[in-house]
Protein backbone atom coordinates (compact mmCIF):
# COMPACT_ATOMS: atom_id res chain seq x y z
CA UNK A 1 0.00 0.00 0.00
CA UNK A 2 1.03 3.47 -1.01
CA UNK A 3 2.41 6.06 1.82
CA UNK A 4 0.46 8.93 0.55
CA UNK A 5 -2.45 9.51 -1.72
CA UNK A 6 -3.26 12.68 -3.66
CA UNK A 7 -6.95 14.06 -4.09
CA UNK A 8 -7.93 17.19 -6.28
CA UNK A 9 -8.71 19.93 -3.34
CA UNK A 10 -12.29 20.79 -3.76
CA UNK A 11 -12.78 23.74 -2.64
CA UNK A 12 -11.26 27.39 -2.98
CA UNK A 13 -9.29 28.91 -0.47
CA UNK A 14 -11.39 31.37 1.15
CA UNK A 15 -13.72 28.46 1.96
CA UNK A 16 -11.86 27.98 5.35
CA UNK A 17 -14.81 26.18 7.47
CA UNK A 18 -15.21 23.61 4.28
CA UNK A 19 -11.67 22.65 3.89
CA UNK A 20 -11.10 22.38 7.58
CA UNK A 21 -13.98 20.37 8.01
CA UNK A 22 -12.96 17.46 4.49
CA UNK A 23 -9.28 18.11 5.79
CA UNK A 24 -10.63 17.00 9.55
CA UNK A 25 -12.91 13.77 7.60
CA UNK A 26 -9.67 13.07 5.91
CA UNK A 27 -8.09 12.58 9.00
CA UNK A 28 -10.60 10.52 10.69
CA UNK A 29 -10.30 8.45 7.96
CA UNK A 30 -6.30 7.82 8.41
CA UNK A 31 -5.27 10.36 6.17
CA UNK A 32 -3.32 13.09 7.20
CA UNK A 33 -3.13 16.42 5.64
CA UNK A 34 0.83 16.99 4.70
CA UNK A 35 1.09 19.85 1.81
CA UNK A 36 -0.63 20.91 -1.46
CA UNK A 37 0.64 20.76 -4.99
CA UNK A 38 -1.24 22.92 -7.68
CA UNK A 39 -4.63 21.64 -7.46
CA UNK A 40 -3.76 18.57 -5.59
CA UNK A 41 -3.53 17.98 -2.03
CA UNK A 42 -0.76 15.24 -0.36
CA UNK A 43 -2.15 13.21 2.53
CA UNK A 44 0.03 10.59 4.35
CA UNK A 45 -2.16 7.37 5.53
CA UNK A 46 -1.66 7.52 9.37
CA UNK A 47 -3.74 6.63 12.37
CA UNK A 48 -3.05 9.50 14.91
CA UNK A 49 -6.25 11.81 13.40
CA UNK A 50 -5.87 15.80 14.09
CA UNK A 51 -7.58 18.60 13.55
CA UNK A 52 -6.96 20.81 10.17
CA UNK A 53 -7.50 24.99 10.30
CA UNK A 54 -7.32 27.22 7.73
CA UNK A 55 -5.38 30.86 8.55
CA UNK A 56 -6.12 33.12 5.47
CA UNK A 57 -2.63 35.02 4.29
CA UNK A 58 -2.41 39.17 6.27
CA UNK A 59 -2.45 41.66 3.39
CA UNK A 60 0.25 43.01 5.42
CA UNK A 61 2.81 40.40 7.75
CA UNK A 62 2.29 42.20 11.38
CA UNK A 63 3.37 40.44 12.88
CA UNK A 64 6.10 38.13 10.65
CA UNK A 65 4.99 35.26 9.39
CA UNK A 66 7.46 33.51 11.01
CA UNK A 67 6.70 35.50 14.50
CA UNK A 68 2.86 34.58 13.69
CA UNK A 69 3.70 30.37 12.98
CA UNK A 70 5.79 30.52 16.58
CA UNK A 71 2.81 32.07 18.24
CA UNK A 72 0.16 29.49 16.74
CA UNK A 73 3.06 26.62 18.24
CA UNK A 74 2.77 28.28 21.75
CA UNK A 75 -1.18 27.82 21.52
CA UNK A 76 -0.47 23.88 19.88
CA UNK A 77 -1.15 24.33 16.62
CA UNK A 78 2.10 23.46 13.85
CA UNK A 79 2.13 24.59 10.31
CA UNK A 80 1.23 22.42 7.58
CA UNK A 81 1.52 23.78 4.00
CA UNK A 82 -0.25 26.38 1.99
CA UNK A 83 -3.41 25.64 0.90
CA UNK A 84 -2.79 28.82 -1.65
CA UNK A 85 -0.94 31.62 -1.68
CA UNK A 86 -3.72 33.20 -0.05
CA UNK A 87 -4.19 30.71 3.05
CA UNK A 88 -2.11 28.69 5.24
CA UNK A 89 -3.07 25.15 6.68
CA UNK A 90 -2.49 24.23 10.58
CA UNK A 91 -2.83 21.04 12.80
CA UNK A 92 -3.26 20.03 16.34
CA UNK A 93 -2.88 16.94 17.32
CA UNK A 94 -4.70 17.34 20.55
CA UNK A 95 -8.38 17.44 20.31
CA UNK A 96 -8.59 20.11 23.25
CA UNK A 97 -6.51 22.94 21.47
CA UNK A 98 -8.05 26.13 21.60
CA UNK A 99 -9.57 27.04 18.46
CA UNK A 100 -7.27 28.68 15.88
CA UNK A 101 -9.52 31.56 14.54
CA UNK A 102 -12.15 33.20 17.69
CA UNK A 103 -12.60 36.25 16.40
CA UNK A 104 -14.72 35.91 13.70
CA UNK A 105 -14.83 39.45 12.78
CA UNK A 106 -11.20 39.45 12.28
CA UNK A 107 -11.66 36.35 9.87
CA UNK A 108 -14.63 38.14 8.16
CA UNK A 109 -11.85 40.52 6.84
CA UNK A 110 -8.94 38.39 6.14
CA UNK A 111 -11.82 36.00 3.90
CA UNK A 112 -12.17 39.23 2.16
CA UNK A 113 -8.80 40.06 1.54
CA UNK A 114 -8.80 36.16 0.15
CA UNK A 115 -11.73 36.57 -1.76
CA UNK A 116 -10.75 39.68 -3.31
CA UNK A 117 -7.03 38.06 -4.44
CA UNK A 118 -8.78 34.78 -5.49
CA UNK A 119 -10.75 37.00 -8.09
CA UNK A 120 -7.78 39.60 -8.85
CA UNK A 121 -6.17 36.58 -10.15
CA UNK A 122 -9.30 35.72 -12.23
CA UNK A 123 -8.75 39.08 -13.33
CA UNK A 124 -5.22 39.04 -14.43
CA UNK A 125 -5.58 36.09 -16.54
CA UNK A 126 -8.70 37.71 -18.05
CA UNK A 127 -6.12 40.86 -19.23
CA UNK A 128 -4.02 38.06 -20.24
CA UNK A 129 -6.67 36.22 -22.46
CA UNK A 130 -7.95 40.11 -24.31
CA UNK A 131 -4.23 40.94 -25.33
CA UNK A 132 -3.34 37.26 -26.50
CA UNK A 133 -7.30 36.70 -27.90
CA UNK A 134 -7.64 40.58 -29.92
CA UNK A 135 -7.56 41.26 -32.72
CA UNK A 136 -6.44 37.49 -33.99
CA UNK A 137 -8.33 35.53 -31.76
CA UNK A 138 -11.45 35.71 -34.45
CA UNK A 139 -8.87 34.63 -37.65
CA UNK A 140 -7.56 31.97 -35.22
CA UNK A 141 -10.53 30.55 -34.24
CA UNK A 142 -11.92 30.50 -37.80
CA UNK A 143 -8.98 28.04 -39.28
CA UNK A 144 -9.37 25.32 -37.05
CA UNK A 145 -8.97 22.68 -39.53
CA UNK A 146 -5.52 23.99 -40.52
CA UNK A 147 -3.40 21.93 -39.11
CA UNK A 148 -1.22 24.57 -38.55
CA UNK A 149 -3.20 26.56 -36.34
CA UNK A 150 -4.71 23.73 -34.60
CA UNK A 151 -2.28 24.00 -32.00
CA UNK A 152 -2.94 28.24 -31.10
CA UNK A 153 -6.96 27.05 -30.95
CA UNK A 154 -6.56 24.32 -28.63
CA UNK A 155 -4.45 26.38 -26.48
CA UNK A 156 -7.09 29.13 -26.79
CA UNK A 157 -10.41 27.66 -26.85
CA UNK A 158 -8.74 25.59 -23.51
CA UNK A 159 -7.68 28.80 -21.86
CA UNK A 160 -10.97 30.52 -22.87
CA UNK A 161 -13.08 27.59 -20.98
CA UNK A 162 -10.42 27.68 -17.76
CA UNK A 163 -11.15 30.96 -16.91
CA UNK A 164 -14.70 30.90 -17.43
CA UNK A 165 -14.75 27.84 -15.05
CA UNK A 166 -12.26 29.34 -12.81
CA UNK A 167 -14.96 32.33 -12.16
CA UNK A 168 -17.99 30.33 -11.92
CA UNK A 169 -16.23 28.66 -8.91
CA UNK A 170 -14.98 31.61 -7.40
CA UNK A 171 -18.42 33.60 -7.69
CA UNK A 172 -20.91 30.43 -6.78
CA UNK A 173 -18.66 29.69 -3.87
CA UNK A 174 -18.59 33.39 -2.64
CA UNK A 175 -22.13 34.00 -3.67
CA UNK A 176 -22.57 30.82 -0.74
CA UNK A 177 -20.32 32.04 1.49
CA UNK A 178 -22.14 35.39 1.77
CA UNK A 179 -25.80 34.92 1.52
CA UNK A 180 -25.60 31.70 3.43
CA UNK A 181 -22.17 30.60 5.05
CA UNK A 182 -24.05 28.30 7.12
CA UNK A 183 -24.43 26.02 4.29
CA UNK A 184 -20.97 26.96 3.33
CA UNK A 185 -19.57 23.41 4.92
CA UNK A 186 -18.35 20.23 4.32
CA UNK A 187 -20.89 17.61 2.84
CA UNK A 188 -20.51 14.64 0.60
CA UNK A 189 -22.39 16.64 -1.70
CA UNK A 190 -20.16 19.59 -2.11
CA UNK A 191 -17.33 17.43 -2.22
CA UNK A 192 -18.54 15.43 -5.14
CA UNK A 193 -19.76 18.70 -6.79
CA UNK A 194 -16.52 20.57 -5.73
CA UNK A 195 -13.81 17.19 -6.82
CA UNK A 196 -15.91 16.97 -9.97
CA UNK A 197 -15.83 20.70 -11.42
CA UNK A 198 -11.84 21.13 -10.18
CA UNK A 199 -11.51 17.91 -12.36
CA UNK A 200 -13.29 19.43 -14.84
CA UNK A 201 -10.80 22.49 -14.67
CA UNK A 202 -7.47 20.70 -14.58
CA UNK A 203 -8.31 18.83 -17.72
CA UNK A 204 -8.73 21.76 -19.51
CA UNK A 205 -6.00 23.21 -17.90
CA UNK A 206 -3.76 20.31 -19.50
CA UNK A 207 -5.38 20.80 -22.80
CA UNK A 208 -4.54 24.50 -22.32
CA UNK A 209 -0.80 23.57 -21.31
CA UNK A 210 -0.37 21.11 -24.18
CA UNK A 211 -1.84 23.55 -26.82
CA UNK A 212 1.01 26.20 -25.72
CA UNK A 213 3.89 23.48 -26.24
CA UNK A 214 2.80 22.46 -29.45
CA UNK A 215 2.40 26.42 -30.11
CA UNK A 216 6.01 26.75 -28.73
CA UNK A 217 7.47 23.47 -30.82
CA UNK A 218 6.30 25.17 -34.13
CA UNK A 219 7.69 28.55 -33.17
CA UNK A 220 10.90 27.10 -32.54
CA UNK A 221 11.18 24.63 -35.72
CA UNK A 222 9.67 27.53 -37.63
CA UNK A 223 13.24 29.41 -36.55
Amino acid sequence: MKKYLWKIAPYECFEVDAIAGWLDEMSQNGLQFRDKWGPFCRFERSLSPARYRVDPVRVQLDPTEEERIAAYREFGWEYCSPYTRLADVYRAEDPDTVELHTDRELLGDLLKHSIRGQFGLCLHFAVVLFFLYVPDGFYWFSQTYDPDYLPITLFLFSFVLTLVLSIALTFFSWRLLKKHPEAAVHTPQRLRRGTFWRTIRLMLLTLCTLGFLFCLFQLIFLL
